[in-house]
């Protein structure tokens, strides 16, 4: 019987080793619905999220979703720890169980975010971001417990990291000498930025599809919670073309001023660290940022 590939750019050991967990995945799921006494109406469906193994499902009670991280169970806790700190929240989907395996939430009717968004969609996003901002945090990157972050500053975030993916660059020769260097200055003049920078507790990963626009603007994804400047959060803006309209009902939403720079930095970087798979759009849209970047520190 020939492979399914689920993931068409793996090879077949990885394939058959997804399909393995997704059988523990389908094991584990009976078990949570035979504990619950749920009743699915339709067949579940089955998502891959970027992080995490997604399964809608249906019962007569309405529409759930279960989720199980693909990678370790440090997705699992950062869920857990994103619950705690802001379940109660409008700004997260509500939460019906939770093991030490998945976690069942609700399941948010909507598009993602769009540069087509109405200017009281962008006056609710701004709303949303400030009431998620309001946990200041310590330390810096991902975290590991209610306020704190991995490591003590950015510098020690961001330093290793940022060494060895330049070195890759140029190794590939990804870039040019010269496109590198630029790239250096660019990233130690942001690092010199942040170290002055108040942080908060960060959804993490504000990408256009984790912005879902349902009845309430929801966040879904919460596997990156992490201490961050609150510009970190607003990276959908990079994304999206937003006219200058939509940006300042955002903003003014949002009630405290964003340094756009820092912004574009985070994206810049998100690039950067992405750039392992040399796929040519990467590629493109890594030399397209570095034409950008001078002027911004």
């Amino acid at each position: 019987m020939e492979q399914k590939l689920y993931f068409p750019d793996k090879d077949i050991d990885f394939n058959r080793a997804f399909e393995s967990f997704l059988k523990e995945i389908d094991d584990h799921l009976n078990h949570v619905l035979q504990k619950l006494g749920w009743v699915l109406t339709v067949p579940p469906r089955f998502t891959r999220g970027h992080g995490s193994v997604v399964i809608h499902l249906t019962t007569r009670d309405g529409d759930f979703i279960f989720r199980v991280p693909r990678y370790s169970q440090k997705q699992l806790r950062k869920i857990h720890l994103a619950y705690r700190l802001f379940g109660e929240q409008s700004c997260m989907p509500k939460k019906y169980y939770h093991d030490g395996k998945c976690v069942i939430e609700e399941y948010v009717e909507g598009p993602p975010a769009s540069s087509q968004m109405t200017l009281s969609q962008c006056e609710e996003l701004g709303r949303r971001l400030k009431q998620l901002h309001v946990r200041e945090g310590f330390g810096f990157g991902p975290l590991v417990y209610d306020h704190t972050g991995k490591n003590e500053t950015a510098e020690k975030h961001y330093a290793k990291r940022m060494t060895d993916q330049f070195r890759y660059l140029q190794d590939k020769k990804i870039l040019a000498a010269e496109e590198i260097c630029r790239l250096e200055s660019f990233f130690t003049a942001g690092l010199e930025k942040l170290s002055n920078r108040p942080v908060v507790v960060c959804h993490g990963d504000l990408s256009p599809g984790n912005i879902i626009l349902g009845a309430q603007i929801k966040f879904i994804d919460w596997d990156n919670i992490a201490v961050y400047p609150r510009e970190f959060d607003f990276i959908f803006l990079h994304e999206l073309d937003f006219s200058e309209a939509q940006k300042k009902h955002l903003c003014d939403s949002y009630g405290q001023e964003i340094d756009l720079a820092l912004v574009f930095w985070r994206t810049i970087f998100r690039i950067v660290t992405n750039i392992r798979d040399v796929k040519q759009k990467r590629i493109d849209s890594l030399r397209g940022s570095v034409s950008l970047i001078d002027g911004f520190f």
